[in-house]
């Protein structure tokens, strides 16, 4: 990033820290990570700790994700535009008079059909893609200073180096599950002192999960227009307990959704 920039950055990261700490410090916030388990974990400061090494970061992170993200996920679309010239370069390097070698134009045209299929797998690129691009983009531009969790658990990110010994050992038995912080093996579940990272297709932050859980949220909201990704948001919001709305259960084999939308987050873009 230029200097021209910081300032710009700097009154995004104030807004931010504005929102995210309002949110944090509300009452009720505190009050449900005072009483989450175990004993004798300081979830408040551990959250406090987290938001305070995030905060600076987001607003360079997110200007970083709309750049990056399609980069990655447009290049079979842009090898295709490439390979489309390719049969035109080869006769302007040899010069217009000069014939074109079989074996030649073999390769151009074998080259755009190619990239030409793999341009149409744009098209089953879902929010789990997206979700997936930006974690790993998102360790790499921490620098050491965050870890991706283990798949499917809450939260996706983790400080790196932060102590989780004290958390009890999920157990397997019905019945017999640990619904707040728990060790799954290696991995860390359910704490609300790391970063979860949620993608929508669209424009607006809509969150069904199978279990509610408090901490930080990174939103990214992503649209397909002319047959590639534009990141159109970046959103952040420290999400409580209390802001899950869960639905009535109709059907007995129908699973609960813990649901929260848009209205919790503000944009960490410039």
């Amino acid at each position: 990033m230029n200097s021209a920039e910081e300032p710009v950055f700097a009154e995004v990261e104030q807004r931010i820290r504005k929102h995210l700490f309002t949110q944090f410090k509300e009452s009720i916030a505190q009050k449900e990570l005072r009483e989450l388990g175990p004993t004798g974990v300081n979830w408040v400061a551990r959250t406090t700790e987290t938001l305070s090494l995030c905060i600076p970061i987001f607003p360079r992170l997110a200007a970083h994700l709309q750049k990056e993200v399609p980069k990655k996920l447009n290049s079979a679309a842009e090898a295709a535009t490439l390979a489309i010239e390719a049969p035109q370069h080869l006769q302007d390097a040899a010069g217009a008079s000069v014939k074109i070698q079989k074996k030649a134009l073999e390769w151009a045209n074998a080259l755009k059909a190619a990239t030409a299929v793999s341009k149409t797998l744009i098209g089953n690129i879902d929010s789990q893609h997206v979700s997936a691009e930006i974690q790993r983009q998102a360790v790499a531009f921490f620098d050491g200073k965050v870890k991706a969790n283990g798949g499917s658990l809450y939260p996706d990110l983790l400080l790196v180096g932060r102590n989780y010994e004290m958390l009890p050992p999920q157990k397997r038995g019905k019945g017999q599950q640990i619904d707040g912080p728990c060790r799954r093996g290696e991995h860390t579940s359910n704490v609300p002192d790391g970063c979860e990272i949620k993608a929508n297709e669209g424009n607006r932050i809509k969150v069904d999960a199978h279990a509610a859980h408090a901490g930080l949220h990174f939103g990214v909201t992503w649209e397909l227009r002319d047959e590639q990704i534009k990141i159109n948001g970046v959103w952040v919001a420290y999400v409580r307990f209390a802001d899950h709305s869960k639905p009535v259960q109709n059907v007995p084999s129908t699973t609960l959704k813990h649901s929260f939308g848009h209205s919790l987050f503000i944009s960490a873009l410039p």
